[in-house]
Formats: C-alpha cells, structure tokens, sequence
C-alpha cells in the first residue's frame, strides 16, 4: 500500500518511533526558516491529520498516541536503513528525489515532492522499482547499448562543451582527441546540442559501519534522447569514466549492483 504525507506529517511520525536525531535533522533540513511557535501549529495540526486518517491511534485515557503498525514500519525503515539508493533530480521548481531503502530483505521507496509531500510504499526489491524509476524521473531507457571510455578530464571538457553550447568544439574534441568511433560520436554529440546538460545522481549510503560515512555513486546525464550512465574506475589522479547509454537491462543491473556493493563496503 501507498502512503502519502505532508513533510510535518513524515517528521511527526519519526518523533513517535522515538527517531528524534532524525526528526530533528528533517526539520532543521526542511522547515528550519520557521519559528518554534510556528513548527508547534504545523506539527499539532499535522498530529490531527495522522489521526484523522487513522494512521496514528490515540489512547484517550493515557493521552499517548500510536502509529498503526504499517505506517511505524515504513518510517522506522526510512530513519534506519542499512543502504540508500538516492536518485536526485533538480528541476526549474525544485529538487525531487526518489530513495530506496533498504534493511535486511525490506524495502521502502520514498519519494519527496520538493520537499513537501512524501510518498512511501514496500517493495519486494530493487529490480521491481525499474521501471517506476524510469517513469518518475522521465528517464527514457535506449533499446540498445552503446559505450566508451574517456579519462576525468576529458569527460569534464565534454560537459564543459555542453554546458556553453560549444557544439563544434565537442564534435571537433571527440573525433580528433578522444578519438571515438564516428557512430559513438555522432550519437554523443548530437544527443547533447543543446546548452543544458540535466544530471540526475545515484547515490548509495552505507549505514552498517556508524565509524564510516561512504558513499559511492554513479552519475546519471541526460541526453535528448538517451540517457547516459558514468561511472568511475580507477585510483586518483587519473581515474577512468565509463560512459554508457542507459537501457532498461542495464539500469536493473546497475541497481543490483548497487545493492550488492553494500556487503563488500
């Protein structure tokens, strides 16, 4: 089932599984700019509309309130993961970001609004929020796969092309310093004359050390009409990027991987 909430309805739900560095955290995050006077209304008013959809029950003769088992599930997940899987996309209106966490063989994708509204629901894995992420996220997966590999450098002087419209540049930088194949770079080329690359992050956080804070990723450009995956592969100061277009196979294979990199961190 799909839960849908307001920001202080989420915040009020962490306070009651007794998660309050995380709702402290959310709240300074995402509603930091308001009074104490003023997070008291939202947070009373968002406390009546818990029970108003029977989500959190109140006891009339202790004065405690409860959160019905699914909700407390859902929430207590999201506060306590063992991995994230945080896609990011910013757009004219805001940030949206779509999470998948993870604790031993539960997940719950947790969608935010711009901040606002939050969506959760469980799943039964990551290989089954494929095609969700394609849809939310306008991700047009490409039938066919095609891939090359440039160092840190020149990737960042193909977005640096991107980003100022230099279309002959990047044309002239690939056929003549990358040297790609011409079908590759044709198709590169042409899926970027435009002047702004849209860049969407994945994002895995590793929970199960509290001494370490790793995140590894993978970074997601958006083309026209595909979509390309970029990954690292080697050691500093040199490190290679691995470019690919993104196709429904490969997107299921890197969210396993993903999910798999956790046990090895």
């Amino acid at each position: 089932m799909t839960y849908r909430m307001s920001i202080e309805e989420f915040i009020v739900c962490v306070y009651m599984i007794e998660q309050k560095e995380v709702a402290d955290f959310v709240t300074k995050e995402t509603l930091g700019t308001l009074s104490e006077r003023d997070l008291e209304m939202r947070f009373m008013s968002a406390t009546h509309s818990l029970m108003a959809k029977e989500w959190l029950e109140l006891n009339l003769t202790s004065g405690e309130g409860k959160l019905i088992n699914e909700i407390a599930e859902l929430v207590n997940l999201v506060s306590d993961p063992e991995l994230t899987i945080r896609f990011s996309r910013v757009t004219e209106h805001g940030e949206l970001v779509l999470a998948i966490h993870q604790k031993g063989d539960q997940y719950v994708v947790h969608f935010s609004e711009l901040g606002v509204v939050y969506t959760l629901r469980s799943s039964s894995g990551l290989g089954n929020i494929v095609n969700e992420i394609d849809d939310l996220y306008n991700i047009h997966t490409s039938e066919e796969e095609h891939s090359f590999e440039v160092s840190e450098h020149d990737f960042g002087k193909l977005m640096d092309y991107v980003e100022n419209g230099e279309h002959e540049s990047m044309a002239s930088y690939c056929k003549n310093v990358l040297m790609l194949a011409p079908e590759i770079a044709n198709l590169f080329v042409t899926d970027f004359t435009f002047t702004h690359a849209e860049f969407n992050k994945i994002l895995t956080v590793s929970k199960t050390d509290e001494k370490s804070s790793d995140v590894k990723g993978k970074l997601l450009v958006k083309g026209k009409k595909d979509t390309w995956v970029v990954s690292g592969d080697g050691n500093e100061p040199q490190e290679t990027m691995k470019i690919c277009t993104l196709t429904s196979k490969n997107m299921k294979k890197l969210l396993l991987d993903l999910e798999e990199s956790n046990a090895h961190w």
